[in-house]
């Protein structure tokens, strides 16, 4: 077989090779621009992308947290690109958004956290219900917010701004017709009442009535309809019983104490049938023979109760009263009473912190406002003075307490220029009292405040507004961070009124008693549900 021969390639020159590398360069000098533009769209596409979830994913969460606001607490100015709003969420707990080193933050104000970024401008713009036009930063009047957030991309000039408007639903207010008929319960006088819960539908009001004597009425409410009405009534004092004040012991008895005759200070029992509403009272026990004026009374247990009252010289006293059901009698728990302010104690108003401890507001030196913590001594039922506090150094007049919780106190009183304050009292672990939070919940008028609970969070105010009308203030306490808010006011009497009461009836009711015009005593019954605005 004949033998085949190959002949191997020839290398390639240097000549060539160069020939080579120069064309391979510019070939990919053509297409090198045409990937890098490939590249840079890439990489801008999907910075879009992740501006554009960030800043949906951000709408759409505030925009749901406003949608189930309570109220909106404060916000900044329309046209704030820095802005900021703070409301009271459906947990009842006050939040906040803001801009923040170009990063939008989000949560509870001393607890702020980043959900988005980087940003360059956040704004809102609010509107109350009426008008959807012309912004408002007025708390009480906002219904519906919008919100508009600029995102830009870090690596990058590009920009994108999404907007939002979220009505707040849960948003509300008292309904128009809150106030009921209001009755008269004296047509001749029903001055300064004081108010005891019999059962849902049948109250004590206790008052000074006609030449001072003082009188105790039945009075039915319907919390449906709104009505008051008479059962029965009787005269536990006839020479004299100014500011009487009301304590209930048991289903049969009321204790009451008031300024008498001299001026000294009473106390009694009022009996009452809990099935047939008839009223009758025991005998009458000084426990101050020289002055008890403007009494008040918390229960210590079953049978003893602590009253504070102005005594001697204007100053602050405090006893411990003993209660005999079985006699309907009253008896001093100790001979001679405690005083625990030796300069002035107008108004004063007390309330139970626990078994041993009572939180107690008054009108103290240079009529500012005092608190003190009283301590019972359950051995021998003497009282001592454990620490006090100034909390308002301009005025305080009638103060009135509530509890929100074991160690925070709502106190409503007048304050400077005859306006109304309430401010948060806390009692701190070592006995001390501070001051939390307070706000002017009028600045026309606000005298002769009283406050009582509505729910865990919400409270109520009765007092006399300007023009000598009676005006009811709601409001939301939290105390972390420390907060008052406004949630609706009620005009409950647009003539006269003068020392309103309040007590808790059913279906978030109210009865108050107050006196009206020609010093006629008058009662009705608020409603503190509120309806949602449209």
């Amino acid at each position: 077989m004949k033998k085949t021969n190959y002949k191997k390639p020839a290398a390639m020159t240097l000549v060539e090779m160069m020939v080579a590398i120069s064309i391979m360069a510019t070939i990919f000098m053509v297409l090198a621009p045409q990937l890098r533009l490939i590249q840079n769209s890439w990489a801008m596409t999907q910075a879009q992308s992740e501006t554009l979830q960030n800043g949906r994913v951000f709408i759409e969460q505030i925009t749901a947290a406003l949608q189930q606001a309570v109220q909106i607490t404060s916000v900044s100015s329309p046209s704030e690109t820095n802005g900021f709003i703070e409301f009271i969420g459906q947990d009842d707990l006050i939040h906040r958004c803001q801009i923040s080193n170009n990063n939008i933050c989000f949560g509870e104000p001393n607890a702020l956290e980043q959900i988005a970024g980087p940003a360059t401008a956040l704004n809102f713009s609010c509107f109350s219900a009426t008008d959807l036009v012309s912004p408002t930063t007025d708390p009480n009047f906002i219904r519906s917010v919008k919100i508009s957030a600029t995102f830009k991309d870090p690596d990058s000039s590009l920009t994108e701004t999404y907007t939002s408007q979220a009505y707040l639903r849960t948003n509300s207010m008292p309904a128009q017709d809150a106030a009921g008929t209001r009755y008269v319960f004296d047509n001749n006088r029903g001055k300064s009442p004081a108010l005891a819960k019999i059962d849902d539908s049948h109250y004590i009001c206790a008052y000074t009535g006609y030449y001072d004597t003082g009188i105790a009425q039945i009075l039915w409410t319907n919390s449906t309809s709104k009505n008051v009405g008479y059962v029965d009534h009787d005269i536990f004092e006839y020479s004299m019983a100014i500011t009487p004040t009301l304590c209930k012991i048991d289903n049969w008895h009321y204790l009451v104490a008031y300024e008498g005759y001299g001026d000294d200070g009473y106390a009694q029992v009022i009996c009452v049938n809990p099935s047939t509403y008839a009223i009758w009272h025991g005998n009458a026990t000084a426990f101050d023979s020289i002055i008890g004026q403007q009494p008040a009374l918390e229960q210590i247990d079953a049978s003893r109760y602590l009253c504070v009252y102005k005594g001697s010289s204007s100053c602050g006293y405090a006893i411990v009263l003993n209660v005999h059901t079985g006699f309907d009698s009253v008896a001093k728990a100790t001979f001679s009473p405690y005083r625990f302010d030796s300069i002035r104690c107008y108004n004063p108003d007390a309330i139970k912190i626990d078994y041993n401890r009572y939180l107690v507001v008054y009108r103290g030196e240079g009529d500012d406002g005092y608190a003190a913590i009283l301590w019972v001594n359950p051995s021998n039922w003497t009282v001592t003075k454990i620490s006090s506090f100034e909390f308002d150094a301009q005025n305080c007049a009638f103060p009135s307490l509530a509890q929100y919780d074991s160690s925070n106190y709502i106190c409503t009183y007048t304050g400077k220029d005859d306006d109304g304050f309430a401010v948060i009292l806390k009692v701190n672990p070592d006995n001390t009292i501070s001051k939390q939070a307070s706000v002017e919940f009028d600045t026309r008028t606000g005298k002769y405040s009283f406050v009582r609970r509505i729910d865990a969070n919400n409270f109520i105010c009765s007092y006399q507004t300007e023009n000598n009308r009676g005006m009811a203030y709601l409001f939301n306490v939290n105390t972390n961070p420390a907060k008052i808010i406004k949630t609706g006011t009620i005009l409950f009497e647009p003539t006269r009124c003068f020392y309103p009461e309040m007590i808790q009836a059913e279906n978030a009711c109210f009865l108050i008693a107050y006196q009206g015009l020609y010093d006629k005593g008058y009662a009705t019954v608020l409603s503190t549900a509120l309806q949602v605005v449209p």
